[in-house]
């Protein structure tokens, strides 16, 4: 099944962007917590890490046990998962977009 694992690289990537838009609206001038928009631009990178790690971790059990019934189960459910880190992130990475670069503002603060 290819499809968790395009889930899941869109998610790691929008989860990356999502931390770069936020480190930039970090440091814009009216900034008022500047601390904040970094620690959080953290977090999200490392969110986008733990996808790209969960990522291989499946591709491992994936060629571990090719032929396994509930490996199959995992892996759909894992697609739903990335499914669901990927809405959340686009979700968060268009609102992130309008508030630093149609508002001017940076995202926290």
């Amino acid at each position: 099944m290819v499809f968790d694992r395009v889930l899941t690289g869109l998610a790691s990537m929008c989860w990356l962007a999502l931390s770069g838009v936020t480190a930039i609206g970090g440091l814009r001038e009216p900034a008022s917590l500047p601390g904040v928009n970094m620690a959080m631009a953290a977090v999200f990178a490392g969110i986008a890490a733990w996808l790209a790690w969960r990522l291989a971790a499946m591709e491992a059990v994936r060629r571990c046990h090719p032929d396994c019934r509930q490996v199959g189960r995992l892996i759909a459910a894992d697609a739903v998962a990335a499914g669901t880190a990927l809405l959340l992130g686009l979700a968060c990475l268009s609102a992130a977009v309008f508030r630093v670069w149609i508002e001017m503002l940076p995202v926290f603060g």
